[in-house]
Parts: C-alpha cells; structure tokens; sequence
C-alpha cells in the first residue's frame, strides 16, 4: 500500500506537506496541490480510512435503518425515492451508508450494538417501527440520529405536514365534485394518524356540513381497521 511518505519522497516534499496537499489545505499552492495529487494517482494511492478514524475520530460512515415491514423492498414509490436522495446527498458529503439491522451474520444484535461496531458518525431512521424498545435504545444513546415522520423528544426529525396536505387534498377532490371519497393507507402509524385527523384539522365549522361530515368518516373507517390484526407499518 503507497503511504504518505513514498509519495513525499518522489515529490520531493515533507509528509506534512503531502497530507495538506491531498486535504486541499489552502496554505499549500494550487500549483503544488495538483502536482501532489497527480503523482498519488499515478501511485495508485488511496485514503487509509482505519488511519483517517483514528485521526479525526470521525468514520465518514451514515447508519440507515430502513426496516420495510411491508416487504415492499425498494419499489415503494416514495421510500425509494427518500433513499436514493439521502444516497445522493451522503456520497455528495463524503459518507458511505451501512444499512442498520439486528441480524448481522446470523447472529442476533441490537441496532445500537450494530451501528457502535459499523462506528457510524450517526444514524436516519427512515421506516420504522418508532415504539420498539431496540430503536429507543438508539434515538437516546449517544449517537446522533434523525427520523422521518416521527418526532422524539429532544432529537432532530423532519416531518411532513401531513394533516394539513390531506386537508387540503380532500377539500380539492370534494371541490371537483366528488362526494364518495376513499382512502387507502399504510399500517397503523403516526403518518396514517395524522393523516386521518380530518375531523379536528379539515374544514372548520362554517364549511359544508356534508364535507365536514366526510372527514369524520374517514377517521371512523380507519378507526374500524384497527381491530383486524393490522401490524404497524411505514406509510409513504
């Protein structure tokens, strides 16, 4: 493997000045800079990401746990869509993805215990079940996580406003005229709750009787399939 210091001896340089070089330092010229980093090339050099670790305490390593309940795999159209933007936006940052799990090699782990030995700097909770005691352990260790759609006390979320886009939904479809008005939704999550607050967030009481009327009965129908043995599951 080509270290610093072969690199420093064919460019003539110290190994300080090569590892500015290749860390785009600005107290280092441009001219030299790309000197630098053409004859690493040429050396075939690459980063020794065991040494970067112990330098900067940092592994460049995102931990995504994405547990797809409904065995949909990637072909749900708006969790595909979530992951290939954080891909896009991880790899534009520098960072690999380690996806997050409790079953590495056949042998049972939690997901702190996973995400600690994968040293990631943090980890997105991107579906989940968010009331399971192993993703508790997570959200509230010292590593830094973030959600989707579900918010912890104390701890970065980004959140859809889904009341209000489904609000604003049904009073569009009802405004073209529909009157029976179906809607198809996820597992029992916080998303299909918040979705289907139609009855506390959707017209207020100087709108039609009969639209006010329609949001509760939406709310009721997802009420009555609570009680057919439905697992929790990520809506999109």
């Amino acid at each position: 493997m080509v270290a610093l210091k072969d690199i420093a001896a064919r460019c003539g340089v110290s190994v300080a000045t090569v590892s500015k070089a290749l860390n785009q330092q600005q107290d280092i010229s441009e001219e030299t800079r790309a000197r630098i980093g053409r004859v690493a090339r040429e050396m075939g050099y690459t980063v020794n990401s065991a040494a970067r670790t112990l330098k900067t305490n940092r592994t460049n390593n995102l931990g995504l746990l994405f547990e797809d309940l409904q065995s949909s795999g990637f072909m749900h159209e708006y969790f595909a869509a979530t992951l290939n933007s954080f891909r896009f936006e991880a790899e534009r940052c520098g960072y690999d993805i380690t996806f997050i799990n409790s079953d590495v090699g056949h042998r049972n782990t939690t997901y702190l215990q996973h995400a600690r030995f994968r040293q990631v700097d943090g980890v997105a909770l991107i579906c989940t079940d968010y009331h399971d005691p192993m993703v508790q352990e997570l959200v509230f260790s010292d590593i830094p996580t973030i959600s989707l759609d579900h918010a912890f006390n104390n701890r970065p979320a980004v959140l859809s406003d889904n009341m209000n886009g489904m609000a604003s939904l049904v009073q569009y479809v009802y405004s073209r005229g529909h009157r029976r008005i179906a809607y198809i939704h996820g597992g029992d999550t916080a998303v299909t709750e918040n979705r289907l607050r139609g009855d506390k967030t959707g017209p207020d009481a100087s709108g039609p009787a009969d639209l006010r009327s329609l949001f509760g009965r939406l709310f009721l129908y997802r009420r009555t399939q609570r009680h057919h043995g439905r697992g929790p599951a990520c809506s999109g």
